[in-house]
């Protein structure tokens, strides 16, 4: 506490000593290559004021308000002076400068109006990247009123957000892209995904995003589609602060009054379980007499009055657990927001720190009421069978807390010490009903009902440090230590299922509907540790020729677990006299809470005396086993080890080539809790089936090589050439042969243990050409090749229908793209204000079956067999169409932006099922953001205005069959932000 009321009382001081003053700071770089340059000195004419730029080539002067000249020095450059910089009390004026190479000039005077913009920094680095690479700069982020690091991307060419969070690059899933922040992978706080929470980093902290589409060595191998790199601010130029409130009306969610709400919920307004819902710790201290069937035993010896023991454990554990299965239905609140980040700058001694804080908070309601599903079989030339068809209403209630502390430190300006800290949480409340018809069941009516609480967090800190020696010509040394640990959690999952049959009859028995009412409880803890470290060598004057190298290592450890409480058997009163009071499902005949009710649980009646064989007795209603599947339980090790050299070498003026390789080892193992071996597919030489144990096991060394040819065809425009192999992994659940569940009529999600990574062949060619800060055309073609690409594999015809990754053979995806950002101010000066921004993407993807596929195709004698298929998740087409208006004098930033891809494969299926499709869903929204005063801005966002249908559908030439369509309504967002 001592510590915060000292920065806070440092801060508000150094507030006050700055309102006297102003402030001139920037950037300085290579006007040829964009590289910032290291000790260059700017002087303020005919002053002692002055500074040196760090690492960063940034630079920050203080001093009294006015008007002055800037003078810029660097050896064997042209000295430049900046006339005529207005300084004004308690205000930063940003002057970046571009030098040139001290050739015919000795010094050149320019306007200070003349080079403001920090895009001119980001077309430099887009310029002088090694490879196909585009951003967004935090001028651009700001003027477009956007929050965090996920509404930035959605500038981004190539990039897609989904859910609001994660990004896609090229349409290729999440498994081929990556986000970094500062060039280090930021862990997903979902186990399940590669993309990280993009929405949790602040747009104040963002210095800019790039987006790599091409590898080079010095990157992670794992990555295809593309790379998103987010560079966070160094220390400040100034103290700001930024608040920010929100709230979003959504016109399906926002105050439904059917929405649908875990009873156990405890004022969950911040994520975090009560603990209501953890596991009774009866079960744990009685396992012997309630696991599987010897609950049963320990049921049939409670009824005999002198085993007081059992009985007690018996009607404990079926008393304990005290959640409720059946969802309940309530009003949903509106969805709202708090979003704050500051940061400032102080000396220590005489050593710059700074330091950047984000906050944010949201909760979120979204609740769909008119979900249907369905799964389709084949059943001959003629028709298909509807093994289910569906109606759901799911309703889901998230509430988020996210922190990014950011430290920094000069010890000299060649020298920097950096800490950032990153926290996510995320606690989500679902509820679910669904209701129709499952084949299955052989009745005329099923119906499923779901509460689950998921709780996930993360927490990732990393110490980095950056270092020149020797001056601007000498090695650069960046290295990253880091810790991340994560969990998700989500204790007591509740469903249950049942059927009427033809008479009426209400029936809920395992042999129909999979399983009976079930508690799940699952704990996934993930701790990870990595190194990395880089060494860049210039090679000769000129700072474009250079060797660069590197290692890292990073090690994960997973612990996962899960756990089953079951209803032991639906209960049938067999013991007249003494278990009258014990409702069967048939006799509540749909009456779910009295069937539920707890005083149909456990001990029920009794003693007395059993009329059918005259003993004294107790009854006993329904009760709980322990039904733990050992396979589902499982650990895990992941360790990536790589290492890299490259080169980067101008061959001519115009033509520089980057090339190199990186050698990557992955040794990726999981070991399942059960020790048994089974048979998974293999047989021996005579045709034997071989049982193996049920661990995964992935163990490869990879080497990766690339280069990069890029042309300089004039000072705005490349052409660059590029060849690299990359490659992609399997994750750990989806190497973990076990069976994850939701609601009994939901596929199974299976892993696969077999499962081998991915390598991939890329080839790139792009045009490109930067008129002006900000503009940008570029046209490129590439070229893809996967070996053993991973895909989901759906099998409707299962008794639950199931889903399962698996590889096939061979992908190849062949697209051209065409992007252009430009403002509008060529057609007339009075749209100089309007920034219009265009890429299209067209994609041909091609996946060849396998022969036993097309055997089972021409046996069936089925007409227009195709011998291939799309890739997976891969759209043939995507289009981003965008339109800026930004007034500076009005304060007004207007944004419109339309999106739509076509149609892709969600699901490939057995060789005569229908494969599953996504169809094309065009997206259209709105950002305005309008400026009040210096401090208070007002916000708008009115997103999804279209409201258009989520479908997919199994594909069939006798039309298209449902497999899920819903919609999820329009919202509208109002934002008020204070900043300083």
């Amino acid at each position: 506490m001592k510590k915060l009321i000292l920065a806070s009382f440092l801060t508000v001081i150094s507030t006050a000593v700055w309102a006297q003053t102003g402030r001139i700071s920037g950037k300085i770089i290579d006007q040829e290559t964009g590289e910032e340059l290291i000790g260059a000195g700017v002087q303020i004419e005919g002053t002692t004021k002055g500074a040196v730029t760090d690492l960063y080539g940034d630079y920050f002067i203080e001093i009294a308000p006015g008007s002055y000249n800037l003078v810029i020095q660097y050896v064997s450059y042209t000295k430049q002076t900046v006339a005529n910089i207005s300084v004004v009390a308690g205000k930063n004026t940003v002057m970046n400068v571009a030098l040139s190479s001290d050739v015919v000039l000795e010094e050149i005077v320019v306007q200070a109006e003349a080079i403001k913009d920090n895009d001119v920094v980001l077309l430099q680095l887009q310029k002088k990247a090694f490879g196909v690479q585009d951003g967004i700069s935090s001028t651009e982020i700001k003027k477009l009123g956007v929050s965090n690091a996920a509404e930035s991307m959605r500038q981004v060419t190539g990039a897609a957000i989904e859910g609001g969070k994660y990004m896609v690059m090229r349409g290729l899933g999440d498994r081929y892209s990556i986000t970094q922040m500062n060039n280090i992978t930021i862990p997903s706080a979902d186990p399940y995904r590669n993309s990280t929470s993009m929405d949790l980093i602040p747009s104040d902290m963002i210095e800019n995003i790039t987006t790599l589409k091409t590898f080079t060595p010095d990157q992670p191998g794992n990555f295809t589609g593309g790379k998103v790199n987010i560079t966070s601010k160094s220390i400040p130029d100034k103290f700001y602060f930024r608040a920010k409130v929100s709230t979003t009306y959504n016109t399906q969610s926002s105050f439904a009054d059917d929405f649908l709400m875990d009873p156990a919920a405890n004022n969950e307004m911040t994520g975090f379980d009560s603990g209501i819902r953890n596991k009774p710790q009866v079960f744990e201290d009685n396992q012997e007499l309630l696991k599987g069937g010897a609950a049963e035993s320990a049921a049939r010896r409670a009824r005999i009055p002198e085993n007081v023991q059992d009985r007690n454990v018996i009607d404990e554990s079926a008393n304990s657990l005290t959640n409720g299965f059946l969802p309940k239905a309530g009003e949903a609140g509106i969805d709202h927001g708090i979003e704050l980040a500051f940061g400032n700058r102080f000396n220590l001694g005489d050593k710059p720190l700074g330091f950047n804080l984000g906050l944010n908070y949201s909760r979120n309601y979204q609740h769909v009421n008119n979900k249907t599903t369905g799964i389709w079989s084949d059943g001959g030339s003629s028709s298909l069978i509807n093994e289910q068809s569906l109606n759901v209403i799911e309703s889901t209630d998230e509430a988020q807390l996210g922190a990014l502390l950011g430290l920094s430190l000069q010890l000299s300006p060649n020298h920097e010490i950096s800490l950032n800290t990153l926290y996510n949480h995320t606690g989500a409340s679902k509820g679910l009903i669904s209701n129709g018809f499952w084949r299955n069941t052989a009745s005329p009516f099923y119906e499923a009902q779901a509460v689950h609480y998921q709780e996930r967090g993360l927490f990732s800190t990393q110490l980095m440090g950056k270092h020149v020696l020797q001056g601007e010509h000498g090695l650069k040394i960046d290295w990253v230590a880091g810790f991340m640990d994560l969990f998700q959690d989500e204790p007591d999952l509740r469903q249950f299922g049942y059927v009427v049959g033809d008479n009426g009859d209400y029936v809920m028995n395992k042999s129909e509907v999979g399983r009976l009412p079930s508690h799940f409880y699952r704990d996934l803890q993930d701790q990870q540790m990595n190194f990395q470290v880089d060494v860049t060598l210039p090679i000769t004057q000129d700072t474009e020729n250079l060797i660069r190298a590197g290692f890292s290592y990073a090690d994960k450890q997973r612990d996962f677990e899960e756990s089953q409480l079951g209803l032991f058997r639906e209960p049938i009163p067999q013991q007249p006299g003494v278990n009258d009071d014990v409702v069967s499902f048939t006799e509540a005949a749909g009456n779910l809470p009295a069937y539920f009710a707890l005083s149909n649980f456990g001990v029920v009646g009794g003693p007395g005396i059993n009329q059918s064989n005259g003993r004294t007795e107790y009854g006993i209603g329904q009760y709980f086993s322990d039904q733990t599947v050992l396979g589902n339980s499982y650990t895990g090790v992941e360790t990536i080890t790589a290492g890299y050299l490259m080169g980067v070498y101008k061959l001519t003026e115009k033509l520089k080539v980057i090339a190199g390789a990186r050698i990557e080892k992955t040794e990726l193992t999981t070991i399942s809790a059960d020790t048994t071996k089974r048979f998974f597919g293999k047989v021996d030489e005579q045709g034997n089936p071989v049982l193996e144990s049920r661990n995964g096991k992935i163990s490869e060394t990879d080497i990766l090589p690339s280069a990069n040819l890029v042309y300089k065809l004039s000072e705005g425009s490349n052409i660059r050439v590029a060849y690299s192999q990359t490659l992609a992994r399997p994750n750990m659940r989806e190497i973990s042969p076990f069976a994850s569940f939701g609601t009994p009529n939901e596929p199974t999600v299976l892993g696969n243990k077999n499962l081998e990574r991915t390598l991939i062949q890329n080839y790139d060619l792009r045009f490109e050409t930067y008129p002006r800060p900000g503009e940008l055309f570029a046209i490129s073609a590439y070229y893809k090749n996967f070996k053993d690409p991973i895909i989901w594999l759906l099998t409707p015809k299962a008794s639950t229908p199931e889903i399962q990754p698996t590889n096939v053979d061979q992908a190849t995806v062949l697209g051209i793209e065409a992007e252009v950002r430009k403002s509008l101010d060529f057609i007339s000066q009075g749209l100089q204000n309007f920034q219009f921004g265009l890429n299209v993407s067209y994609i041909y993807s091609k996946v060849d079956k396998d022969q036993i596929e097309l055997d089972a195709l021409a046996s069936a004698n089925r007409p227009n067999i195709k011998y291939y298929r799309t890739f997976q998740g891969q759209s043939p087409y995507i289009i981003n169409i965008r339109l800026s208006h930004n007034s500076e004098s009005l304060g007004w930033e207007n944004n419109v932006s339309f999106n739509i891809f076509g149609e892709r494969l969600a699901f490939v299926t057995g060789a005569l099922d229908p494969d599953v499709f996504e169809k094309p869903r065009p997206s259209l929204n709105f950002v305005s953001n309008k400026r009040i005063n210096d401090h208070w801005s007002l916000g708008f966002k009115a997103i999804n205005i279209l409201d258009m249908t989520f479908r997919k559908e199994f594909d069939d030439d006798r039309g298209g069959f449902n497999y899920e369509n819903y919609q999820t309504g329009r919202s509208f967002n109002v934002s008020l932000t204070y900043g300083l």
